[in-house]
Parts: structure tokens; C-alpha cells; sequence
């Protein structure tokens, strides 16, 4: 029935949420509380910090937790999730295996990962440590060359500096000054002017600063 659902003509996508009853302690059996936190009945409310705040009301991973956990039953019941109960794995582990997982068996080479800065670094470097390794295997089983896994991120703000991100697996990140400049420039490139007078007061900086 749900998956037939649209909306009246006096409604939008969002009155969808008028036949979900968020506060049933039916709840209690969708990821757990060991799995996220989010404002459902049961569940751990979301922080304040990057790491635990509910990033546009979604709910959050607990990526950060040491705890064993065991998938949710409707994933492990359902055989086209590949989803497989593994002893003491948590959070981060099992969505590790879950993003390798594409990359075993695709020969995905790499990632545009997004809201970097809401995962830990550790989790990060993990991934792209296993990807990596995972890559390399599914090109020695295809007689396939290519270059090393790539990632790219997102953090909201970040500009043309080298920061420590890099130093969690990726191989770069998304120029926000660049791309709020992107239209004006492209009517008149001298509006970028002063994005790229930053970038060579910068580059000019980090030269002076390693000689």
C-alpha cells in the first residue's frame, strides 16, 4: 500500500509522514539503539557534536561505538541485502564490510563520500585501507590494472588547503570557494579574482614556509 502512495492535491511528498506513527515502541525493531540514535521511542536522542548530531533530522550511525552488535532481523531475513550476522563486529565494522562489499564485487575504485566530518577519522582511513585491499583483489581475479582506490570528500566549507582529512584516506576534497564562484564566473571569469588571489597567497606561503 505504502509503496503505491501519492499525494492528494491538497498535499506534497511530505504529508507521507501523516501515516507513520513515530511514536510506537513498535520502533524498538527497526535498527535498535544500539545501531543509531534518533528521536524515536527507545532510541539514544541525538548530541550536539559533528560526531553524534542528527544531521538533517536523518537519523545517526553509532560509528563511534565499540559495542558487538547483530544486524537487524529485517535485514538478515531479507537474502538480497547479503547482510550476514559476524561475531563481535560493530557499527563501523559492519558498514565497512557492507561499502567493500560493492567494491569486491564490481570492481568499484572509488568513493564521493559525503558530510566527512561527521564520521571519525579512524572509520575513514579503515575504509579506505579495506577498499583498497578489496580493489586490488578484484583486479588480480579479472586481469585488471588501474590506479590505486580513490576518495573524495565532502566537508561543508573546506577550500584549497591541504587539511587533516587528507590524512584519512582522501585523496581530495570539495572546493567550496570554488564552486560558490562557479557561476558568476562562468558570465565573468573576473569574479573569481579573488578566489584565485587566495589560492596563490596561499600556495605562495606553503612554498615559502617549506624552503
Amino acid at each position: 500500500m505504502f509503496a503505491k502512495w501519492q499525494p492528494k492535491a491538497s498535499e506534497n511528498w511530505h504529508s507521507y509522514h501523516s501515516n507513520i506513527d513515530y511514536q510506537s515502541e513498535e520502533w524498538s525493531h527497526w535498527w535498535g539503539a544500539d545501531w543509531v540514535r534518533t528521536g524515536l521511542p527507545g532510541y539514544d536522542k541525538p548530541g550536539s557534536s559533528d560526531i553524534t548530531l542528527s544531521l538533517a533530522g536523518l537519523p545517526d550511525f553509532k560509528t563511534e561505538s565499540t559495542k558487538a552488535v547483530t544486524p537487524p532481523q529485517w535485514l538478515l531475513d531479507n537474502p538480497g541485502t547479503r547482510v550476514a550476522k559476524r561475531d563481535n563486529y560493530t557499527v563501523a565494522d559492519y558498514l565497512i564490510e557492507w561499502q567493500t562489499d560493492w567494491v569486491k564485487r564490481f570492481g568499484v575504485d572509488g568513493y564521493r563520500v559525503d558530510t566527512v566530518k561527521h564520521v571519525e577519522g579512524e572509520v575513514w582511513k579503515r575504509l579506505k585501507a579495506e577498499a583498497t585491499l578489496s580493489l586490488e583483489q578484484w583486479r588480480k581475479d579479472n586481469n585488471q590494472s588501474g590506479q590505486p582506490f580513490w576518495m573524495m570528500g565532502e566537508v561543508w566549507g573546506h577550500s584549497a588547503y591541504r587539511s587533516p582529512y587528507f590524512d584519512d584516506g582522501f585523496n581530495a576534497l570539495i572546493n567550496f570557494d570554488m564552486q560558490k564562484k562557479l557561476d558568476k564566473g562562468a558570465a565573468c571569469f573576473s569574479q573569481m579574482a579573488d578566489t584565485y588571489q587566495s589560492y596563490a597567497t596561499q600556495f605562495k606561503s606553503l612554498t615559502t614556509l617549506t624552503q
